[in-house]
Formats: C-alpha cells, sequence, structure tokens
C-alpha cells in the first residue's frame, strides 16, 4: 500500500467547515433581515429576521423573488439601482422601499444591497440588508399631516402673525402678514 499526509488537506477543509458555520451562525442571528439574491431577483438565502418581518416562511420567500413583494411605485427605482451595480457603476446602493408583507400590509423598510463577484469580476450575486422602519415612517406621514394642519390653520387667522427664532429670523409668516405688508409671505422667510 501507498500512504500519504492528509493532514494539511484536513485542516484546510476544518477551517472552511468553520468558516461557513461562522457564515451561517451571524447570517442567521443578525439583528436585521439578510438575504442572497440571485442576479435574476430570487431569494437563494433568507434569515429568520426577514422571515418574520415579511410573514413568510424561508422555504416560500425562497420561492419569490423581490420583485413579487415590492410595492410596484418603488420597483422601478430599486432596478435602476441594481442595473447600476452590475454595470459596475456603483459597488452598492440603499434605498428606502415597501414590500409587501404575506397578509397584504405594507411594511417599510431601508434595504442596503451590494453585489458579490467572482475572481474574473462577473457578478454573482447580491446581498441584501433589510431594516424595518415601518414605525418611523408612519411617524414622519403623521408628522408632515400635523404640520400642513397647522399651516393651513395659521393661514386661516385673519390677523397678521409671524413667528421668529432666537436670531430674530422669520420662521412662520401667514398669508394675512403678506397681505398686511403687500407682498407674498414666502418673501418673508
Amino acid at each position: 500500500g501507498i500512504g500519504s499526509d492528509i493532514t494539511e488537506r484536513l485542516q484546510r477543509d476544518n477551517a472552511l467547515l468553520e468558516s461557513e458555520a461562522r457564515f451561517r451562525d451571524a447570517f442567521d442571528s443578525a439583528p436585521i433581515g439578510m438575504a442572497i439574491v440571485s442576479l435574476a431577483g430570487r431569494c437563494l438565502q433568507v434569515n429568520p429576521p426577514l422571515c418574520q418581518m415579511l410573514g413568510y416562511t424561508g422555504p416560500e420567500l425562497e420561492k419569490l423573488t423581490f420583485q413579487d413583494i415590492t410595492y410596484p411605485e418603488d420597483l422601478e427605482a430599486d432596478l435602476a439601482f441594481v442595473g447600476q451595480v452590475l454595470r459596475g457603476e456603483i459597488p452598492s446602493y440603499q434605498m428606502e422601499k415597501r414590500y409587501f408583507h404575506k397578509d397584504g400590509h405594507v411594511v417599510w423598510v431601508l434595504l442596503s444591497v451590494s453585489v458579490v463577484r467572482g475572481q474574473d469580476g462577473a457578478p454573482l450575486h447580491f446581498v441584501s440588508q433589510v431594516q424595518d422602519i415601518t414605525v418611523r415612517k408612519q411617524t414622519e406621514l403623521e408628522l408632515a399631516a400635523n404640520r400642513r394642519f397647522l399651516a393651513d390653520l395659521i393661514d386661516a387667522v385673519p390677523m397678521p402673525l409671524t413667528v421668529k427664532d432666537d436670531n430674530r429670523r422669520f420662521v412662520l409668516v401667514n398669508e394675512a402678514t403678506g397681505h398686511f405688508h403687500q407682498r407674498p409671505a414666502g418673501d418673508f422667510l
């Protein structure tokens, strides 16, 4: 018989297995949603936080593409970024967008995407990180609505009304102030 020392090969194999286990543990226990996505947009691998965020099981998400669950009005911008990344114009991108939860409600997310390339530079797949920002977006929308309501209310006051900051600059001027001074209220700001 012929014998050969395979110690180095076993050490490399064990190191590779340990590295893969570390990646899997980090991927699965990340505090935000993560996905490995094919160049065509199919979910190849998803982590539990992403499944929980969108209401799907891992196998269900892996049958879908990101296009399937993206809010239609957000798809064009997302695909434009994907094209830029694939062409090498940008290394990654980040955007706020909406996904559909499995039960149909909208989930606002902050999406960060980068591409993994092979040794030859050709794109292999995307890595996506997905953070749920639904509560923040709802708060922003409510705040904007309240600001519009307040602005409308202030403009409805028939007497001139102004507010200045600590530096004595106008920060609020109603329409009655503009009429009183015979110039557009916006000129004061």
